[in-house]
């Protein structure tokens, strides 16, 4: 059974507190002009200044986990891409299969396989679906729209912004390198963040990916940001609340949002 997304089958909603175990920095990438600015200040809410932890950033790092992980435990996902370097059917001469009857299969490029389904757009996606690696059909592709959804995760409560200093170590003495000293801003531990992540018409065949993404940030393993190699960027999802979305709820949903009858914590097992 494959779930496409141009109906509605299941939805789940977690929700939950990230906290910061250590100190968090996630840069901007950009550095200022002031001699007084930071060398590498922290990602900041345009409006308010408040920084917040992307939803980006928290789906790249629990996509690049299953890729590493899934293959060593489950041999249906050995197969699978490492989005950044070999991606499912992006290339143009990629080529994808599909039954055009029950004794015959075609094997065409993608770009033929557009043009013939250009007027079947739910047989396309199906050919599609069928040709892109388990955890592109989870987590998204160029080819295929994502499942998961992570919103930013907006800080909450009290927090301090930590200014740190840190400098190049010269080899040959071993003590500071001349002129190479800088700076950068950072979240201090025990930050607080509104955690939400929706998966949409998940199959009960990948429920399991869902469940380990959830468990690994439960662990308290997880660090995202920069400078995850001296200890920053440890976080923990705690106060955590699944909710099911199913047809038979799905009207009250529509019209009055989520409720606590919705709640489910065994929603992910299949």
């Amino acid at each position: 059974m494959r779930y496409l997304l141009d109906k509605f089958y299941n939805k789940i909603i977690i929700k939950g507190t990230l906290v910061g175990l250590s100190a968090i920095h996630i840069g901007t990438g950009q550095e200022g002009y002031s001699p007084q600015d930071v060398d590498n200040g922290i990602i900041r809410n345009g409006i308010t200044g408040e920084p917040f932890i992307p939803g980006s950033s928290l789906k790249g790092m629990l996509r690049t986990y299953c890729e590493s992980l899934l293959p060593s435990i489950d041999r249906k996902y050995e197969n699978c891409c490492i989005v950044t370097e070999n991606p499912c059917l992006e290339k143009r001469d990629d080529k994808a299969r599909y039954t055009e009857d029950k004794d015959k299969i075609v094997e065409q490029t993608v770009r033929q396989i557009k043009d013939k389904f250009k007027d079947n757009p739910k047989r396309l996606g199906e050919v599609l679906y069928d040709n892109v690696c388990p955890i592109c059909r989870v987590f998204g592709s160029q080819a295929m729209a994502s499942k998961i959804q992570i919103n930013d995760a907006p800080i909450k409560g009290k927090y301090i912004i930590e200014k740190r200093y840190g400098v190049a170590i010269d080899r040959d003495s071993g003590t500071a390198a001349f002129t190479k000293n800088y700076n950068f801003e950072c979240i201090s531990a025990g930050a607080e963040f509104d955690f939400c992540m929706t998966i949409n018409n998940i199959e009960d065949d990948y429920k399991e990916v869902v469940e380990i993404c959830l468990n690994y940030l439960k662990s308290g393993e997880v660090k995202i940001g920069g400078r995850k190699s001296i200890g920053l960027g440890a976080i923990q999802l705690k106060n955590v609340e699944c909710y099911q979305i199913t047809k038979e709820n799905l009207r009250q949903y529509a019209r009055e949002g989520l409720k606590d009858e919705m709640r489910d914590e065994a929603c992910l097992k299949s």
